[in-house]
């Protein structure tokens, strides 16, 4: 019997089923309204950032582009870390420079752990407690008063500040190492005669000792003690980094201080000059010569007659570039955020800079120098900071404890 018109046949696991076709209709229908609605339900997710089973185009890009960045910022990290490199090699090849320059392995303990974890260690800690009370006062009262402020976990703050201070004193002990070697093998006296005559084109003919002779004996006693304050600066602020902003901060700066250490070595290989008083000594023109410093000219002398070192001392004698410069500027850069401090170290460095000229310790061109180095050692360590792409933990930090000063 034929089929009525009002019925279909479907094949549904090998058997005939029979539907009626208002009923097909509307099956499929409803299929169709049902598969509209995923599609605007996926549209609405994936412009809502949702999960969308679209291709993602800008996801693709935003990945590239962070590869790109990632590949791009690979050579500045290697630039960033470089002098743990540089101090590695140097500690490696420490024995066989000395062997080369005829220098004894022998070196003033005594006098390193008494100069650094001794003297400026104490002094450090104070200058950090009177800069700290400066520019912080609010929270200074706090620690004083004892009132209760943020937990500080005793072990973390002890290791933020004893890690960087001991990477610290290892580049000291290379500086002082490779400062022997070099002058033993380098120095002749000629290089200070040409900085002494970059200084007099400078200066219109005057030089550093004219400078000098204008200053009274009861100065330079007060000179002395402003150039030889500097050391606390560095010090004081590896306090005040590394107990607000940790050790890794506090790691990044005894960084940039090791890179300008660095490259102070490899500028007094090239240019073999320990500064204005040495020139003095020989001369006899009147400008100041202090007891150390003859004692450095008495050394340098014998170097040139090929005499030797007995031991490793806390010798130094690089003019350029001046690292007594360089310091004090790392020092105000990661200090940056606590204004108040900053202009109290930039009026004692003013005062620094004429104790250099005054004591004859260094050059212009040694100022001039000092000040570069500082700003390839701040770009070599902080680059981002320093290029404005990224704010560093120091401007955060300082921002946030701002709203709590006064």
């Amino acid at each position: 019997m034929p089929a009525s018109p009002k019925v279909a046949d479907t094949v549904n696991c090998g058997r005939q089923v029979a539907f009626p076709r208002a009923e097909i209709q509307d099956e499929d229908e409803r299929g169709a309204k049902i598969r509209r609605e995923g599609r605007q339900t996926q549209l609405r997710f994936a412009i809502r950032g949702g999960i969308s089973f679209l291709p993602d185009r800008t996801s693709s890009r935003r990945d590239c582009t962070h590869e790109k960045q990632s590949a791009r910022h690979e050579p500045m990290k290697i630039i960033k870390n470089a002098h743990f490199i540089v101090a590695v090699l140097l500690a490696l090849f420490l024995m066989p420079a000395f062997h080369l320059a005829h220098l004894p392995l022998r070196f003033t303990w005594s006098a390193y752990f008494l100069t650094f974890f001794w003297s400026l260690f104490f002094q450090s800690m104070i200058m950090a407690i009177i800069l700290f009370a400066i520019g912080y006062p609010s929270e200074f009262r706090r620690a004083i008063s004892g009132t209760r402020g943020p937990k500080v976990n005793p072990g973390r703050a002890l290791t933020s500040i004893v890690l960087p201070a001991t990477y610290l004193f290892c580049v000291f002990i290379l500086a002082f190492s490779y400062n022997d070697v070099i002058a033993t093998i380098r120095f002749d006296g000629v290089y200070d005669a040409l900085l002494n005559w970059m200084d007099s084109w400078l200066l219109g003919g005057a030089t550093v000792a004219d400078l000098s002779r204008r200053a009274s004996n009861s100065q330079f006693k007060w000179f002395e003690l402003t150039y030889f304050g500097m050391f606390p600066q560095v010090g004081a602020c590896l306090f005040i980094v590394a107990l607000r902003e940790g050790r890794i901060r506090a790691m990044q700066f005894i960084g940039a201080i090791a890179t300008a250490y660095f490259m102070g070595l490899a500028f007094f290989y090239l240019v073999p000059a320990t500064g204005p008083y040495y020139l003095s000594a020989l001369r006899h023109d009147g400008g100041y010569v202090g007891e150390g410093q003859m004692i450095f000219v008495n050394m340098l002398n014998s170097f040139v007659e090929h005499r030797r070192l007995s031991i490793i001392g806390t010798d130094y004698f690089i003019a350029f570039p001046c690292l007594h410069i360089t310091q004090p500027l790392i020092v105000l850069w990661f200090m940056r955020g606590a204004k108040r401090i900053v202009a109290v170290l930039a009026a004692y460095d003013v005062v620094l800079i004429l104790a250099i000229l005054l004591l004859q310790q260094h050059y212009v061109v040694d100022l001039i120098g000092g000040a570069c180095v500082a700003l390839l050692a701040v770009a070599a360590v902080d680059w981002n900071a320093l290029s404005g792409r990224q704010p560093t933990v120091s401007t955060a930090t300082h921002s946030r404890a701002a709203a709590s000063n006064d």
